[in-house]
This record gives C-alpha cells, sequence and structure tokens, in this order.
C-alpha cells in the first residue's frame, strides 16, 4: 500500500498486503525500515488489507483497512502499533453485516482519531464516520448517505474544527466518468 517516513531520514513504516502459501490467500503486513534494514515486521490476518496509516503524536502508529469475515463480508481494523516494537497495543474490528472498509485516518488536535471509509451492500454505499479515543475507544459511528450509489472516499484532512473528505462519484451512465466531491463535517459528524 505504501511507505511513510516515519521516525527520521531512511527509516520508513512500510504497509502493504502478501500472499504466502499454501492457501495464497492476501494477508496485511508492516514493517519498519532503517534504509534497508528491517528493524521488525509484523502479518496481520489472513484477508486483511491496511488502507491508510497515521503517526499519533503519542508516537504510535496506527494503521486501517478491512479484515474478512466468515461470513464471506469484511470489517473495518484499525491497529495502534508501538512503532518502536512492533508490538499492537491495541486493535479493534468494525462491522456489520455487510462489507465495510476504512480508507482514510486522521488524528485531531485532541489526539482522538477521525476514520473514513465505506459501507457497501450490493450497488448500495455509504460513507462512515468512525470516532475513538486515542485508546481506541469508540466514541461514535455514523453513517453519511452517499449522494450517488458509487461514491468512494479518497482523503481526509483536519481543517480547523472540521473533517474535510474528498472522493469521487461516478456518473450513473457512465463507469468511466468521474466527479470528484468534497464533503466537510464536524466534531459530531454532522455535514
Amino acid at each position: 500500500s505504501g511507505s511513510f517516513p516515519i521516525l527520521g531520514p531512511n527509516h520508513y513504516l512500510v504497509v502493504g498486503s502478501a500472499s504466502f502459501a499454501p492457501s495464497y490467500n492476501e494477508h496485511a503486513w508492516a514493517a519498519l525500515m532503517i534504509g534497508s534494514d528491517t528493524i521488525w515486521s509484523k502479518i496481520f490476518a489472513e484477508g486483511s488489507r491496511f488502507n491508510a496509516m497515521v503517526r499519533t503524536q503519542s508516537g504510535h502508529a496506527i494503521l486501517a483497512g478491512y479484515t474478512s469475515t466468515s461470513l464471506g463480508t469484511t470489517d473495518g481494523i484499525v491497529v495502534c502499533l508501538n512503532l518502536a516494537t512492533g508490538m499492537v497495543v491495541w486493535s479493534k474490528v468494525f462491522g456489520t453485516n455487510q462489507n465495510e472498509m476504512f480508507e482514510c485516518i486522521v488524528e485531531w488536535p485532541d489526539e482522538s482519531l477521525r476514520l473514513v471509509g465505506t459501507r457497501a451492500s450490493g450497488s448500495n454505499r455509504q460513507w462512515m464516520i468512525t470516532k475513538l479515543a486515542s485508546d481506541g475507544t469508540l466514541v461514535w459511528a455514523k453513517q453519511q448517505p452517499a449522494l450517488t450509489a458509487t461514491q468512494l472516499v479518497n482523503s481526509a484532512l483536519v481543517v480547523g474544527d472540521s473533517l474535510v473528505v474528498c472522493g469521487t462519484q461516478r456518473t450513473e451512465s457512465s463507469s468511466s466518468s468521474k466527479t470528484p466531491v468534497i464533503r466537510i463535517f464536524d466534531d459530531a459528524g454532522n455535514e
């Protein structure tokens, strides 16, 4: 998925997915690299993938994405790692009987986290915004109706006391035509 400068020059947290024998199913992984040396690496649950990462003010790495369920759906997953050791500080899974995945994560000035992603059932897609305390405790979770059935989240950022979410939507008449979408939410997740 990418690499992120994390601690200093030539220090990178690398996140992505890999497949391993015998099943060759996707597993999320993360590694701390200094230059070409691996300091630590972690492999996570089969059927999982990280889509986003943020380094917190307290020096942890928060990874967000999805993990597969036994129902054949996906749930949003969030993992807090100690950057020095790679040990899991806490992890949370959020899901229903639909497909959820987190695509963006930002840290608020009070060190709480906002996760933005999608919840999909068939062609119906909704944005979901979740607020976690810095210790991973759920504060609130909200669904935001998509403007179209094919609206996707691409990025999120904190501007003042607002969460700005950017994405794209496909027009119903063309699967290749995309229109940019910007939506702004307050601290309580209201548009």
